[in-house]
């Protein structure tokens, strides 16, 4: 699952009121849907605040031991940030809607030629995929 709603201050958790309460309210939908005599139940994050954070309440509202931090499940390396913040704000709008930012990034090329910027999305895809093929290793061990 995705992070909950967050202002990006990289400050931890990083996700705000309503972050905190959308990752409670997947947890909760999560939890229902699991046979804790059956399943076995092991949480990763990237290593992203934001995500640590949502990790952290998706962990209690499970009753889980704490998430595994994963560097392949990190998100893009932003190489200018100056350039990088005024683009972030042109896409996302006087609204923030960041989920504008997502969509943008996961299919827009100009995120591809602008290596000064961004993580060429093709190299972000690759190390999100090598942590995936990790996952599915070091679950099926369970």
């Amino acid at each position: 699952m995705r992070h909950g709603a967050t202002e990006y201050t990289n400050q931890y958790p990083d996700i705000t009121e309503l972050g905190k309460q959308q990752v409670k309210e997947q947890g909760q939908k999560l939890k229902a849907k699991i046979d804790p005599n059956k399943e076995n139940v092991m949480l990763a994050a990237s290593p992203s605040v934001r995500a640590r954070g949502s990790a952290d309440v998706l962990q209690k509202e499970l009753g889980v031991e704490a998430a595994r931090v994963m560097r392949a499940l990190r998100g893009v390396e932003i190489r200018n940030h100056t350039e990088a913040q005024k683009m972030i704000s042109a896409i996302v709008g006087p609204e923030r809607d960041i989920s504008k930012m997502d969509r943008a990034y996961a299919s827009s090329s100009d995120f591809e030629g602008l290596v000064e910027v961004w993580e060429p999305r093709s190299k972000v895809e690759k190390r999100f995929f090598r942590g995936i093929e990790y996952l599915i290793r070091a679950f099926s061990k369970y």
